[in-house]
């Protein structure tokens, strides 16, 4: 009988990525989960897309990925009202991606 496989990790030390995403949001309520390969490239993708402004189809897309990484329903922040919701966001899921990128 052959023996069962798990399923491996796209990462190549998930333990040590846990690890540093554990030790980035140490003080935080609130625990991101690890970024799926396409969620990395979207990331990415999406922040060269955005430049200095930040459109309605754009933030309804970080709002929904924000809920995704962290386990939240946040509705989408008025657009026209203060930026800082929209900017603590992107802050958060940009720690949340590089620590992808340097594993």
């Amino acid at each position: 009988m052959a023996k069962k496989r798990r399923k491996s990790s796209p990462y190549k030390n998930t333990k040590a990525l846990k690890e540093r995403l554990t030790k980035s949001f140490e003080y935080s309520s609130v625990k991101p989960r690890l970024l799926e390969d396409k969620e990395v490239i979207m990331w990415g993708d999406f922040k060269k897309e955005i430049g200095n402004k930040l459109e309605y189809k754009n933030a309804v897309r970080l709002t929904e990925m924000y809920n995704s990484v962290f386990g939240l329903s946040v509705d989408v922040p008025c657009l026209n009202c203060s930026p800082a919701p929209f900017l603590k966001m992107i802050k958060k899921i940009d720690i949340v991606y590089k620590v992808h990128k340097s594993v």
